[in-house]
């Protein structure tokens, strides 16, 4: 029988970096995606000339305001999983913000600049006094938004302007911005929703509720919302554009976390070339796609094609972001779990460990980043027979995981079945299996029953009952394991010829 694999360890921890996409995110809200990739002097002209009321200090001790706060709203155990998975995503937003100061300050600095451009613009033709505008403008060179938010609620609800539609689209739209960066996600999509229904040729509009809904989770409706961005991009945008790159980059995102990758592969591969172009091939928006590019071959199997894409992104971070900067921990990270899904233990450990050394410094000791880390390096040891070395390992990641993400998150699921696999290796079935059986509880309740990781705990469930010689029970759950496998990653994934020898195996035996 072969040793159960543990996919769950690679889908959990490296689609992180999809899901954070800064890039993405910022540029579209910031309302000037023409200036958002820079960092250029544009930015401490605009600063220091129009912001000073609101320096770098305040800015930092805003964003470790806001992270306490998720911080008490992750911890409330009756969170919808919708909630929690928005939360989370936000606070490895904040993590990576909170590293990197500088850039996250100039990327809230075109965020407000963008809101009082397109206050401007609406109130323009007097629509309130003066005053009330300089007000609310002059709130936002401080860092606040409410006034602006009253403001643009006038125009959302001016059911007498029923010639100016896009006005009312492009308020309600700022009203979403302004929601999300309060942390109110239901107030947030239903007013992109809305800005979508008033102008429904307005790409940036879809895009951002398609972004909004891959972090809460809804990747079925991400893509539909995605698709309608693309489709927009593609007739209004010139080919090279990198709106239209933001824009292939996050339906592949969607597609890839369905597990669709034959459609995920065309548009990442459209988002590198045009990144390449317009960009340069050393710009950290190229570094994404390279990652994500990777991270599709890598769940595919195509360790080959992956490694010198992981390999360039990491080049690319290390010198644009600098060597401790948590997206090089991720690019370290991914290279890592190929070499070690490979069996290259010795080239993963110091890359792992390296990686787990910038996450702790960086993010903190108890962050979803460093629980990915911490587990990753276990599942080495694990692999080389080093059990005393792996054991406190993924017990840490289990402990940050439950505290932090939650009992029924799917990385809960991921350290349950790895600290199962550890216990099974040792010949402890009595310890493995209610952490087998909660794992695949969670997967089937969160990810659905035929995603990979639900596949995972399935396969792995089966084996435990096949090591002691249960062969009526394992087969059903090989059988489910292997129908869900060849749909989503087809007949010829190392993963499927696993659980399909397992079957194979366990039904000698029932003959």
């Amino acid at each position: 029988m072969k040793s159960p694999f543990s996919l769950l360890v690679l889908w959990a921890s490296l689609l992180t970096h999809g899901a954070c996409s800064t890039n993405v995110q910022q540029t579209t809200a910031s309302g000037n995606g023409s200036k958002a990739t820079s960092v250029g002097g544009d930015y401490h002209q605009i600063i220091n000339n129009n912001f000073h009321a609101y320096p770098p200090e305040q800015y930092e001790q805003d964003l470790r305001e806001e992270r306490k706060q998720l911080l008490q709203k992750l911890s409330n155990p009756s969170l919808m999983e919708a909630e929690r998975s928005f939360y989370e995503k936000e606070l490895l937003n904040k993590d990576k913000k909170l590293s990197d100061v500088k850039t996250s300050y100039q990327e809230k600095i075109l965020f407000l600049q963008g809101r009082i451009e397109d206050l401007n613009q609406l109130f323009g033709a007097g629509l309130v006094s003066d005053q009330r505008l300089a007000d609310a403008i002059q709130a936002l060179k401080q860092g606040q938004l409410e006034k602006a938010d009253a403001l643009f609620k006038i125009v959302e609800e001016d059911e007498q302007d029923t010639k100016a539609i896009r006005r009312r689209a492009l308020a309600v739209y700022n009203r979403g911005l302004i929601a999300q960066r309060a942390l109110d996600w239901k107030s947030a999509l239903e007013k992109y929703k809305r800005s979508v229904q008033l102008d429904p040729e307005k790409s940036e509009y879809w895009r951002q509720t398609g972004l909004l809904l891959i972090e809460l989770g809804d990747y079925q409706q991400a893509e539909e919302h995605l698709v309608q961005a693309v489709r927009i991009d593609e007739k209004q945008l010139e080919p090279a554009d990198p709106i239209l790159a933001e824009s292939y980059n996050a339906l592949g995102n969607a597609l890839l976390r369905q597990a669709k990758f034959t459609q995920a592969e065309p548009l990442y591969q459209r988002a590198l070339k045009i990144r390449e172009k317009a960009l340069g091939p050393e710009h950290p928006d190229t570094a994404i796609s390279l990652n994500n590019l990777a991270f599709l071959y890598d769940n595919q199997g195509l360790y080959q094609q992956a490694e010198p894409l992981y390999q360039r992104a990491l080049k690319i971070n290390e010198k644009a972001l600098g060597p401790d900067h948590p997206s090089t921990a991720l690019s370290l990270n991914n290279l890592a779990g190929l070499y070690d899904i490979q069996g290259l233990y010795q080239q993963a450990e110091p890359v792992y460990q390296r990686a787990l050394k910038i996450r702790e410094k960086t993010l903190g000791l108890e962050h979803p980043d460093t629980a990915n880390s911490l587990n990753n390096l276990a599942l080495l040891y694990y692999n080389q027979g080093l059990y005393q070395q792996a054991e406190p390992l993924y017990q840490r990641a289990l402990k940050i995981r439950e505290k932090i993400l939650g009992p029924e998150h799917p990385d809960t699921a991921n350290s349950l079945n790895n600290l199962a696999l550890l216990y099974r290796a040792q010949g402890l079935y009595q310890q493995a299996e209610p952490l087998y059986q909660r794992a695949l509880k969670i997967n089937e309740k969160v990810l659905g029953p035929d995603h990979p990781s639900t596949a995972l705990s399935l396969n792995n469930l089966a084996g435990l009952y096949q090591a002691q010689g249960l062969y009526q029970q394992a087969e059903p759950l090989y059988q489910r394991a292997l129908k869900s496998l060849v749909i989503t990653l087809g007949t010829d994934h190392p993963n499927t010829k696993i659980v399909r020898d397992n079957l194979e195996s366990v039904r000698q035996h029932i003959k």
